[in-house]
């Protein structure tokens, strides 16, 4: 059968046993493996921590594509540790993610407790620590809640994962979004899912977060997603100037959100509450670039107060600058 070819928006998967690196260059982070069954894996792992241990099981998300010279390849884009449940998978697991954990602990703990021994750190440590003499209660605690948050954090990758092939969001993007929401990113994003878009994750834009929005069954017609609307509608804008007239941005807002558009000044009213925008005079710009374009004005002025070469004198209109108040919000 003929392989695809490689998308942006993946949704094959491959589950495997990681069996060995091939290559993997430290700078860019490119690597390239084996699984048991020799299917030949490569993609991006920057982070140590989440570095591919030989005799582990992964569930890795991504397509399939073939190199001119290498053949088929499951590219991947992100990836997950599958629950590890023979006692070989078990050992390996627990000398990884359990600090100051060596074979020989990890196959005592095992012989105890069996396919239990990961359930037992992360709830029962004491019981553990009791159990096992080279682990104190101390240590064996630690490793229950580092373990505990690994599995957090697996579990959540897990259902991202799930969330975001729905929603066209690239699964490649769900690294960051744990680095910056953290464990807890899939209830923040099922609270709110515009967060993607305050925690400024790389490739992903409002078009993306408001399809997951709208299929997360939010209200189209909220008051938050019209003020969202207009942000982004100002940020997209490509003329080279902070400021656009009122009238435009107005048209622009009808014609994006069509039957979902509530009243243009209660979308501006939303706007006021979340302090985003600036309106002066007509024009409307967004709070964060009128803000930069304050700085940049007064550190211009800053310049020509400088004395010139040769000359006592300063420009008047320099010192008498001052910078402009972010306005309340008023229309009509």
């Amino acid at each position: 059968m003929r392989a695809k070819k490689y998308q942006k928006h993946s949704n094959d998967r491959l589950v495997g046993q990681f069996l060995k690196a091939n290559y993997h260059d430290d700078q860019s982070g490119f690597f390239v493996g084996q699984t048991e069954c020799r299917h030949t894996i490569c993609g991006n792992i920057i982070n140590d921590d989440r570095r591919l241990i030989p005799g582990l099981k992964y569930e890795f998300f991504g397509s399939w594509t073939t190199h001119p010279n290498f053949g088929r390849q499951f590219r991947f884009d992100t990836y997950r540790i599958c629950e590890p449940l023979s006692r070989s998978e078990i050992c390996l697991y627990l000398q990884r993610y359990g600090d100051g954990i060596g074979p020989k602990t990890a196959n005592e703990i095992f012989d105890t407790f069996g396919t239990e021994s990961i359930i037992k750190l992360r709830r029962n440590p004491e019981v553990v620590a009791s159990a096992i003499k080279r682990l104190s209660l101390e240590q064996a605690t630690a490793i229950g809640k580092a373990l505990d948050r690994l599995v957090g954090t697996e579990e959540s990758r897990a259902r991202l994962m799930q969330m975001f092939t729905e929603s066209k969001i690239p699964v490649s993007s769900i690294d960051e979004v744990l680095q910056k929401l953290g464990a807890g990113a899939v209830a923040k994003i099922e609270q709110n899912p515009y967060c993607l878009l305050d925690a400024k994750i790389q490739r992903v834009g409002f078009k993306t977060v408001d399809k997951l929005y709208l299929d997360l069954g939010n209200d189209p017609a909220s008051s938050e997603r019209q003020a969202r609307c207009l942000c982004h509608l100002l940020d997209s804008d490509r003329s080279g100037s902070t400021w656009r007239t009122v009238d435009s941005l107005k048209t622009e807002y009808y014609q994006t959100m069509r039957e979902h558009a509530v009243s243009f000044d209660t979308a501006l009213e939303a706007c006021e509450t979340m302090e985003v925008l600036v309106i002066e005079d007509g024009m409307v710009a967004l709070a964060s670039e009128f803000e930069m374009e304050n700085k940049i004005a007064l550190r211009f002025a800053a310049l020509l107060l400088r004395p010139v070469e040769h000359s006592p004198t300063t420009f008047a209109a320099a010192r008498e600058y001052k910078p402009r108040a972010k306005r309340r919000i008023a229309h009509e």
